[in-house]
């Protein structure tokens, strides 16, 4: 005999946990749950890229890799390129400013 998940009484609906299967916030967390894990193994897939070829994956290639559609592949790598230019921004402004000569349009500090 399958398990069956619990029906709510009031709605006749099967139930995960204490929140009915067909709850819009339930839908929403599962769809940002698989979102997340889709985009963690983009991550993946792009370091072996780069260690590979020495260059980020293409849309192309992400698609087939993940077997996804064309736009959702597309829209990974752009998620990827805006987390890679966000970190090497932020890891340029942790570096230290190297020193400057003093010239003729210095300003003082």
């Amino acid at each position: 005999m399958k398990d069956r998940l619990p029906v709510s009484p009031s709605t006749d609906t099967p139930m995960r946990g204490a929140i009915p299967a067909d709850d819009p916030a339930s839908r929403e967390a599962d769809s940002e749950a698989r979102r997340q894990d889709l985009l963690h193994r983009a991550r993946a897939e792009d370091v072996l890229h780069w260690q590979q070829h020495q260059r980020p994956i293409s849309a192309e290639t992400l698609r087939k890799r993940l077997h996804v559609a064309a736009g959702t592949a597309r829209g990974l790598v752009t998620q990827l390129r805006n987390d890679t230019h966000v970190a090497h921004v932020a890891h340029d402004l942790c570096l230290p400013t190297p020193a400057r000569e003093k010239g003729p349009y210095a300003r003082s500090a």
